[in-house]
């Protein structure tokens, strides 16, 4: 997955802040609100952010109703982008699987996360 990002030229990171702004609502969508959520320092979220405006796939969307933080929007290339996002492709492998099957796959994949960020497992 993480070859497969590098080759559109987006680095992980950027490619989940463009999955963020395109999943959450307007208010949400600010740089802070995406360093919250991912758990990471605002500077490295700031950078990301200041990086995908640059490259054409986020703009400013006006400001996020609190204060002087600015919400972004995805461009029309920013959107083509995310069309070809590479984790599309697990989601095409996880819709071959039925709701008894799925709920397995999910529970591992949950299980995963866990352990990855040192948590116990179910």
């Amino acid at each position: 997955m993480h070859a497969q990002a590098h080759a559109l030229d987006l680095f992980p990171a950027q490619w989940a802040a463009l999955r963020y702004i395109a999943r959450m609502p307007l208010e949400l969508r600010t740089s802070s609100d995406l360093a919250r959520f991912q758990g990471q320092e605002h500077s490295a979220v700031a950078r990301t952010v200041r990086t995908l405006v640059l490259k054409g796939y986020l703009q400013p969307a006006g400001r996020a109703g609190r204060g002087r933080a600015t919400a972004l929007e995805l461009t029309p290339q920013g959107e083509a982008l995310l069309r070809q996002d590479p984790l599309l492709k697990l989601r095409t492998v996880f819709e071959r699987y039925d709701g008894p099957e799925r709920e397995i796959i999910a529970r591992f994949l949950e299980d995963t996360v866990r352990i990855l960020h040192d948590d116990e497992p179910r």
